[in-house]
């Protein structure tokens, strides 16, 4: 079945690459700028992190994904053509990799059982490359969303008995993409501990010796100093929270429902099956196998449950217990996810070969049902992502080619600049500057230009800082701006519609983007009415998603 497990995720590749908008500033301003500024030396934003003095990130990550822009360049493709590149191979890795898991889950669990193998390979499959979570994750540049594809093969390789890659996967997320995917590495280690302490310490050290010492030498060449960038994050996050300080609360903090919300809104009726059904089940056969002996199926069926239940519970209980949640930091358990609730299916799956066909209707129905029921929730949670928050991309990729170098300016709509990717052709005729807007936090800075990309990497130009002040050397003034990507809103402080100057400014490019609700909405005791209110805007219902919305309009302005 391996061909149609491929056919999915070649599908659900293309699909994320193409129609995927990037959803988070950090994507941009962290991972796709400064691969932009090292794979083409043009001007490019800079973020703290990306400082010598602090020096969180690695350069090393960005060219594991980031190859095909330099590879492209020399063929003098446009950038936006890099980025679509860029977007596919990641795509294709995290689907590749959720092929593997469903060939060697379905492997474990039906093995000599061809027709139910090929029947969950596919359920997985739907569940892990169909969701919400999959599209806006497998195409993203972020280090969670890469991680999640290595959480995939290391579920592929610990379900396989493959327990030296199953540790190569951990060690290579853990120290190289974003330290924390460790915690999902701890229930393999633990089994791996308890089955064989000599093997598992000497492919520890196999796998670091092997991974540890090319970081340290290319981080080291791009700051121009001895560093460990996985160290620093570690110390950044970990040890200032043991110390008092708690610096990743300066980006904001959220209540645990959060997550819940995001897990609902990612994966909606698998994740209640995930959560609710297999426990049960799983506490329900352990029991059991106190007063008799499990069949080899359930046994097989346990034992993957609680090599994708572990991670997935260990890495809740850290991360929920954490003020600051994003989005991006459940992207590494989505494997695991996507497993558990895939085998609730299984005991449903072995019904029509045990009962007669009549019988054995109502338990195919019932996963037909689900099944769609998931796909159509899904693509209705997909399009109003692609329709709701396009405008941003749309507008930037719709500018009109410089003949000579223009600036386009950002205010408070900076978090949503996509990239200089997707500039049009003539990028390096583009100047990207921010102007003063109500928000009060560090904004990027920008790399060295005309010094060669190593002394600008080795040095910052802009005043930095880790405490998410304000720094003044960011702004320009608005008469150097020739372009302006701003919205039809009321302005707050230290903001102006520029679009109401008519005698200096023109509409160039307009489209529409969902707006946020209100905060002081009010819906008195009616929660039925907040209740679908957030439903439509959440999810693409037909005629209700455009009509019933609040909607504002984003628009590219051209000085006169």
């Amino acid at each position: 079945m391996w061909h149609v497990y491929l056919k999915l995720g070649i599908l659900s590749a293309l699909a994320s690459s193409l129609w995927n908008t990037i959803n988070d500033c950090d994507e941009s301003f962290n991972y796709l700028e400064p691969l932009y500024f090292i794979s083409s030396n043009e001007s490019a934003f800079q973020t703290w992190e990306y400082s010598p003095e602090y020096a969180l990130r690695s350069y090393l990550y960005l060219w594991t994904f980031g190859w095909p822009a330099c590879l492209l360049k020399v063929f003098g493709l446009p950038a936006w053509f890099k980025f679509l590149c860029i977007r596919l191979q990641l795509s294709l890795l995290y689907a590749f990799a959720s092929c593997l898991l469903a060939h060697f889950c379905s492997k474990r669990l039906f093995p000599n059982e061809p027709a139910e193998r090929a029947s969950f390979g596919i359920i997985f499959c739907v569940l892990g490359l169909a969701s919400p979570g999959a599209f806006i994750s497998m195409s993203s540049a972020v280090p969670s969303a890469y991680g999640a594809s290595m959480t995939s093969l290391m579920l592929a390789f610990w379900i396989n008995g493959d327990l030296f890659f199953a540790v190569g996967t951990v060690a290579f997320s853990a120290l190289l993409l974003w330290p924390f995917t460790a915690c999902l590495g701890i229930p393999l280690a633990i089994f791996f501990l308890v089955k064989d302490p000599k093997r598992f310490f000497a492919y520890t050290i196999f796998w670091a010796a092997i991974i540890i010492p090319p970081i340290v030498v290319v981080d080291s060449y791009y700051y121009g100093k001895f560093v460990f960038p996985t160290w620093n994050i570690i110390s950044y996050n970990a040890l200032s929270a043991i110390g008092g300080r708690s610096l990743s609360q300066l980006y904001g903090t959220e209540p645990l429902m959060y997550y819940v919300k995001n897990y609902l809104l990612n994966y909606n009726i698998a994740f209640v099956v995930a959560v609710v059904i297999l426990p049960m089940f799983i506490t329900i056969c352990l029991l059991q196998s106190v007063f008799r002996t499990l069949s080899t199926p359930v046994k097989n069926l346990i034992d993957v449950a609680l090599m994708a239940f572990s991670p997935f519970l260990l890495w809740n209980v850290v991360f929920f217990l954490q003020s600051h949640k994003e989005e991006r930091f459940l992207f590494p358990c989505f494997p695991c996810l996507s497993i558990m609730s895939a085998l609730v299916f299984c005991p449903l799956l072995r019904i029509p070969r045990q009962k007669t066909s009549f019988k054995a209707f109502p338990p195919i129905l019932l996963i037909v049902a689900f099944v769609v029921t998931f796909i159509l929730i899904s693509l209705s949670r997909i399009l109003a992502i692609t329709s709701g928050y396009s405008a941003p991309m749309f507008l930037v990729t719709h500018l009109p080619p410089p003949q000579t170098p223009a600036t386009l300016c950002i205010g408070r709509d900076w978090h949503y600049f996509p990239s200089q990717f997707l500039l049009p052709d003539g990028n390096e005729k583009w100047n990207v500057a921010f102007l003063k807007s109500a928000f009060k936090g560090q904004l990027p800075g920008k790399f060295a230009e005309g010094v060669g990309i190593i002394s600008a990497t080795r040095t910052a130009i802009n005043k930095f800082n880790d405490m998410n002040r304000e720094e003044s050397d960011r702004f320009i003034d608005l008469e150097q701006c020739n372009f302006i990507l701003d919205r039809i809103s009321p302005p707050g402080k230290n903001e102006v519609q520029y679009s109401a100057d008519i005698k200096k400014w023109k509409v160039l490019l307009e489209r529409q983007i969902l707006d946020r609700p209100a905060d002081k909405t009010n819906y008195g005791d009616d929660g039925l009415r907040k209740l679908l209110s957030t439903l439509k805007r959440a999810f693409y219902i037909p005629f209700l998603f455009t009509k019933d919305n609040k909607w504002i309009t984003m628009h590219i302005l051209k000085k006169i």
